[in-house]
């Protein structure tokens, strides 16, 4: 999920004393967890503010859909009433939480028999990856690990077409992207 949807939050829980409990998807930036008390990665029905990676949005007394218009509303009107750019916030929001957040998503067309035999790799356990020690594990949707510097990346077939999306997390771009690079690598071998 990109960063937007730290952004919305913060401003939910600045600008509207609407609660904090909070609901994700599972492919969510690890700032998410900073400065919230309620998050959670389960939808429940008495949630605050909901979001989905593709920048859409629900809050408590909203129409109960993810709603991208809603999101982009919340976007404009933060910045709007902050007076700084995303850029400007971005900056603030990385010194706040004490590092960068920066992600990249791949999606790889495979060939049939790499495509057939890709959900039993999935299952493959790790230790190390890309020259990390892996911290967790978590198979919910794909396969998700965690290293050991808290970068993550998420390997997990598209249920609506017949790719498999990467999905990373590091504290620089470049890092983000060679750790995409080390998983499409994997897919492949």
């Amino acid at each position: 999920m990109p960063l937007l949807f730290r952004f919305a939050l913060k401003w939910i829980l600045d600008a509207y004393a609407l609660g904090d409990k909070i609901q994700y998807a599972f492919v969510t930036s690890q700032a998410i967890h900073f400065g919230t008390s309620g998050w959670r990665g389960i939808i429940a029905d008495d949630f605050t503010f909901s979001g989905v990676r593709r920048a859409a949005a629900a809050i408590a007394g909203h129409v109960p859909e993810k709603d991208g218009i809603l999101a982009c509303l919340l976007v404009a009107e933060m910045i709007a009433t902050r007076q700084a750019s995303l850029a400007d916030q971005l900056r603030d929001l990385f010194r706040r939480v004490g590092r960068e957040f920066w992600q990249v998503r791949l999606n790889l067309q495979l060939p049939e028999d790499v495509q057939a035999k890709l959900s039993g790799c999935l299952k493959a356990d790790f230790k190390e990856f890309a020259g990390h020690h892996v911290k967790h594990t978590n198979r919910t949707d794909g396969l998700k690990l965690v290293l050991d510097d808290d970068t993550w990346l998420l390997m997990r077939p598209s249920g609506t077409e017949p790719i498999v999306r990467i999905y990373t997390e590091a504290a620089t771009l470049a890092e983000a992207q060679k750790l995409a690079g080390a998983a499409r690598a994997w897919i492949a071998q």
